[in-house]
C-alpha cells in the first residue's frame, strides 16, 4: 500500500511518500519548485513510534550496505 501526502507553500511543494508492506515500512522525501535547488535544510527529526507491546525486528547498522 502507498500513499502520497503533499504540502505546498509559494513554488515549493514537499511530498512524503510512505510505503507499508506484509514485513516493512518505507518512505522518502520529494522536494520539488522553482528554488528547491536553493533550499538547505540545516536538520531533520523523522521519528515514528511502535505501539506498546507491538512485535518488532531492528536489523544491525552497517556501514557496507543496508542488507547486513
Amino acid at each position: 500500500n502507498e500513499i502520497t501526502l503533499s504540502f505546498s507553500k509559494s513554488s515549493m511543494t514537499f511530498q512524503i511518500i510512505s510505503r507499508a508492506y506484509d514485513d516493512g515500512v518505507a518512505f522518502r522525501y520529494i522536494v520539488t519548485g522553482e528554488d528547491h535547488r536553493e533550499m538547505v535544510i540545516e536538520s531533520e527529526n523523522t521519528s515514528f513510534s511502535v505501539p506498546s507491546g507491538s512485535i518488532a525486528y531492528a536489523q544491525p547498522y552497517s556501514t557496507d550496505d543496508y542488507e547486513a
